[in-house]
């Protein structure tokens, strides 16, 4: 078949050799402002277009006039997307004979929206799917199902994990799908319309990974797991210093004791650990990465003195100190240019 490649990331990047491999012909591609964690830019999209003799374009506007024409142009019989960043309309959709294919990682139709497998852990599910759906034009994640499958979420799972799979996977469910319409096997199964059967999932912004060293060891440890990489990792303040972390285990406290969450009550130099006081038990952090180096844990937490993130009302009283001292300094500066005026 003729296929359109619409989106991002190197999952629909890998899609493309796969979609080839399988015998299908790439006529274009299209993508727009790739993600900060993703590894496949713009321009990979667009040398991988030449390299294949496809149509390329890079613009978010793809219901705008310009780009509904080129899609029309292209002749492509059906397109797979992943990833687009605005919804798709009618027009753009009506420009490929058998619609748009959307991988998505959600049991639909609960875990549509933004990053469903992140707040799928987040949320302690025990499993999460991925899904290939017909678009349903000007709809987030709507339209029939013509594929799902299902994966464990363990106390282990990380965010990593999940996207691993995701990228192992997904290019061979698109090139599934793309052979059963081919093959007139394209009925998909339609997804429920009663409200009580869907769940719409947000954005997640980097501010939502900030430990909060008073609640649970668990929660924090599904914090620290839904932003590992390839995102920008769970992160708390020691002294000023922004420190994230990327893997963590929890245990309990081995005797009992008065400890305020945050504070670090042991430090294990030939492992490299510490162990960090939550609300109910302690996490255990092995490595940490600080100013864009990783060093074991007990290389920057050194010490049972350490209490990690600040006090509000400390760090707003230094801010002010700080800010009076440079406004007397200004005042200073005033005098001293308008005395060098007079003369």
């Amino acid at each position: 078949m003729r296929v359109a490649v619409l989106g991002r990331s190197g999952i629909l990047y890998e899609t493309i050799d796969r979609l080839r491999g399988a015998g299908h012909e790439v006529v274009l591609v299209g993508t727009c402002r790739a993600a900060d964690e993703y590894g496949i830019r713009e321009k990979d999209f667009e040398e991988k277009a030449k390299s294949i003799s496809a149509v390329f374009f890079n613009d978010a506007a793809i219901n705008s006039e310009k780009i509904v024409s080129l899609l029309r142009s292209a002749g492509a019989e059906i397109a797979v997307s992943f990833n687009w960043l605005t919804v798709v309309g009618a027009e753009a959709a009506g420009c490929f004979k058998y619609g748009i294919l959307n991988a998505h990682c959600g049991d639909l139709p609960r875990y549509r929206g933004n990053a469903c497998p992140n707040w799928a852990i987040l949320k302690g599910e025990k499993e999460y799917a991925i899904s290939v759906h017909y678009m349903k034009p000007g709809e987030l994640d709507s339209g029939d199902i013509l594929i799902k499958r299902k994966y464990p979420i363990g106390d282990k799972t990380y965010i990593t994990d999940i996207y691993e799979n995701m990228k192992k996977v997904i290019p061979d469910m698109f090139t599934e799908a793309v052979g059963m319409i081919e093959k007139g096997h394209g009925k998909g199964e339609a997804q429920s319309t009663d409200p009580a059967d869907s769940l719409r999932c947000y954005p997640r912004i980097p501010s939502d990974s900030f430990i909060d060293w008073n609640d649970t060891c668990e929660n924090i440890i599904r914090n620290i797991r839904a932003s590992s990489h390839p995102f920008s990792g769970a992160y708390c303040y020691c002294n000023g210093q922004k420190i994230y972390i990327f893997e963590a285990a929890s245990e309990g406290y081995p005797a009992p004791c008065h400890v305020n969450p945050g504070q670090v009550i042991s430090v294990d130099r030939d492992k490299g650990s510490v162990g960090i006081a939550a609300s109910d038990g302690i996490v255990s952090v092995k490595r940490v990465t600080a100013d864009g180096v990783e060093h074991d844990a007990s290389e920057i937490l050194k010490s049972t003195r350490i209490r990690l993130n600040f006090c509000l009302p400390d760090e707003v009283y230094g801010l002010r100190r700080e800010l009076a001292e440079l406004k007397g300094e200004i005042s200073a500066l005033k005098e001293e240019i308008s005395a060098l005026k007079e003369h």
